[in-house]
């Protein structure tokens, strides 16, 4: 089974000891008149996120929180509670962005959408503090990862941005050619960031299994409805069996930890088993009430949940496919 880790390549070497470079080619950002800031950026709080990207819809899965830029691909971010100013608060500890590559490629392949390595570091700078320093190496890895040095002293001075020689951030690329990224991880030095010592292979291998074996009992009973004979005398109460298991499969599947490829096909996955639940509770209320119409709408609905589940299924396939683990849960 071929498992080329889509997002280990980045996040491993979070974990790792930090990488001297033999030359570095530094980027600093343009000095502003305006104190350095992290709204809207890592270490930024949520409420600094939903005001500065309100119009980016953002969306909460059970991985972090989604936002859609016409400009990149994947951008997900992790929120995790820090201390700021005394109080507990939600900020930005990781962020995972993509660029606008084709979504079924394999974070490993090369993509004709890939950034340049200054495209890259302008993006990261893009969603670093304003005080934040990248500077990379000048010669092309050979490797498919690579980890820029990063230095924030707004995030620094916070409690939530020490250690790792209290740079404040950390930077890491995938890099499927010498010249071009495809992902990259920014995150928060602190020993609690998420992702840092974890193996999201392994959560990418667990939760394409576990989803697999929710997809295929979901797929038994959604099978079962196309059999059943409305006109029964027990069809409402076989509805409401199939509702109960599918509401089952969607409340297991929630409590699944999808790591960030999967983060859109989790969504999906569980709005479409909540709305054939909905449809199905639905239907049988109509045929308890002998409401014609009522029916008519939920069949309506049924067909909604129908369509609703095959793009789910579509996004499953396109998550697998980017961490080359589209075997594992067929």
């Amino acid at each position: 089974m071929s498992t080329l880790r889509t997002l280990s390549l980045i996040l491993s070497i979070i974990s790792a000891a930090s990488i001297g470079w033999s030359s570095h080619a530094g980027l600093p950002r343009s000095a502003a008149a305006d104190p350095p800031s992290a709204d809207g950026r890592l270490g930024g709080t949520r409420a600094s996120f939903d005001r500065a990207y309100a119009d980016e819809q953002p969306e909460v899965t059970g991985s972090g929180t989604l936002f859609s830029f016409d400009d990149l691909g994947l951008f997900l971010i992790n929120f995790q509670s820090r201390t700021v100013a005394v109080q507990p608060t939600d900020v930005a500890a990781v962020i995972i962005v993509s660029s606008p590559r084709d979504p079924a490629t394999a974070a490993s392949d090369p993509d004709d959408h890939d950034w340049t390595m200054d495209e890259a570091t302008a993006t990261a700078l893009r969603f670093l503090p304003t005080d934040a320093r990248i500077s990379v190496d000048g010669t092309p890895t050979a490797s498919q990862a690579s980890q820029p040095t990063c230095r924030s002293d707004l995030l620094a001075r916070t409690d939530f941005g020490a250690g790792a020689g209290k740079s404040g951030c950390q930077v890491a690329f995938i890099q499927p050619t010498p010249h071009t990224v495809s992902f990259m991880t920014l995150s928060l030095t602190d020993p609690d960031t998420p992702f840092v010592r974890q193996d999201p292979c392994r959560e990418m291998s667990d939760w394409a299994r576990q989803t697999g074996a929710n997809m295929a009992d979901a797929e038994t009973l959604i099978a079962s409805i196309q059999r059943l004979d409305l006109t029964a005398d027990d069809a409402s109460e076989r509805l409401g069996t199939i509702a109960d298991g599918l509401m089952g499969l969607a409340d297991s599947q929630r409590l699944l930890v999808a790591p960030p490829p999967a983060a859109r096909a989790q969504l999906a996955l569980t709005t479409a088993l909540d709305a054939y639940v909905t449809a199905l509770n639905l239907a049988a209320g109509a045929i308890d009430a002998a409401d014609d119409d009522l029916l008519n709408q939920a069949v309506a609905l049924v067909t909604t949940a129908r369509d609703d589940y095959a793009t789910a299924d579509d996004r499953v396939l396109l998550a697998l496919r980017v961490c080359s683990l589209a075997e594992v849960a067929t």
